[in-house]
């Protein structure tokens, strides 16, 4: 008896591992996908903020809505997860958390071409909140060229 419960116990974790990798990976495109849709997100607020005629003390209500009037697209891969967006200086940083700002997926500064922080798959989860200094991530952006 003991045999055939460790064998149908033995069967079922092994027939569970690919269903594991499996929502693995569906996690792991869901947030790909959504990464993509940060990046266009964060560059049209990085374009709001700092060339746009947003009110100097404008917050993320405000830039939001300014992203959408030029592209209301851009904040539909959003629906279902909290989306946050500051103001630091002439840059926008926008942040992507679970629903109910449980936990934090995403962060990006508009200034950059690469996503800056994959929260996601930290273990533990990593706090709704923002974490990223535009001022430094966008000061290397600046490539001066060299004098002839």
């Amino acid at each position: 008896m003991r045999a055939r419960t460790a064998a149908v116990v033995l069967a079922a974790a092994l027939l569970g591992l690919p269903g594991c990798r499996t929502c693995a990976q569906r996690r792991s495109e869901a947030m790909a996908n959504l990464s993509q849709a940060l990046l266009r997100l964060s560059s049209a607020a990085e374009g709001v903020v700092g060339y746009g005629d947003l009110p100097p003390g404008a917050g993320e209500k405000e830039i939001l809505e300014a992203v959408a009037k030029g592209d209301p697209g851009l904040l539909a891969p959003f629906q279902g997860y909290s989306l946050h967006a500051q103001r630091q200086g002439k840059h926008a940083v926008l942040l992507v958390c679970e629903a109910g700002d449980r936990a934090g997926l995403l962060e990006d500064a508009g200034c950059s071409a690469p996503l800056e922080k994959a929260l996601w798959a930290a273990n533990p989860p990593e706090p709704c909140k923002f974490s990223l200094e535009a001022s430094s991530i966008c000061a290397a952006q600046v490539r001066v060229p060299p004098a002839p």
